[in-house]
């Protein structure tokens, strides 16, 4: 739970950050060439972590998606893995948190069930390794891909504009069909 006051500070505090990183900057910097993923969602992830990285709001954005079931998020992150704009997201996310030249590597955590070179068909199948560990932003790769689309409408915007206009948060909403994803979707109307 976080109270209006702290939520309505947290989401000026997004919004100034991602209107610093602005959506004009390059899909991708450095001297290595860029992945061949498209170049609006490594701007879009450029853009997102740059700008959760140098907030201060961090840890408490590190508060908001905790997982205790690590059973139930495989099957969200399995049902998810047949949406090709969550899985490139993912992909864009690996590229852009492992690249030296953002200043990014060892900020954000791997990703833990989408593996950024599968495929749709094995990208279900995730990590084998169970784990005891209570699941978080600090740990888990897809929950920052997974925050970005749950995000108000207005933060995606500056992000990815086309994270709005294409309805990719609902079609998240609608590829999970899980009992949390209806209410979810019933706050975004």
């Amino acid at each position: 739970f976080v109270p209006a006051a702290a939520g309505r500070r947290l989401s000026e505090a997004l919004a100034s950050s991602l209107t610093a990183q602005g959506l004009t900057s390059p899909p991708w910097s450095g001297p290595l060439p860029a992945p061949a993923l498209p170049a609006e969602h490594l701007a879009a992830m450029r853009c997102w972590l740059r700008a959760v990285a140098g907030s201060a709001e961090r840890k408490v954005l590190g508060k908001l998606l905790q997982v205790g079931d690590v059973v139930a998020l495989r099957e969200v992150f399995a049902r998810l893995s047949g949406h090709r704009p969550f899985v490139e997201l993912c992909k864009a996310y690996a590229a852009v948190s492992s690249s030296c030249c953002d200043g990014l590597q060892g900020e954000f955590p791997a990703l833990q069930f989408l593996k950024a070179t599968a495929t749709p068909e094995t990208a279900a199948a995730g990590t084998e390794k169970e784990t005891e560990a209570e699941l978080s932003l600090e740990n888990c790769g897809e929950l920052w891909v997974l925050l970005l689309l749950l995000l108000p409408e207005h933060l995606q915007a500056l992000v990815m504009p086309e994270l709005v206009t294409l309805g990719v948060a609902r079609g998240v909403t609608k590829a999970v069909r899980g009992p949390w994803a209806l209410p979810l979707e019933a706050l975004r109307e």
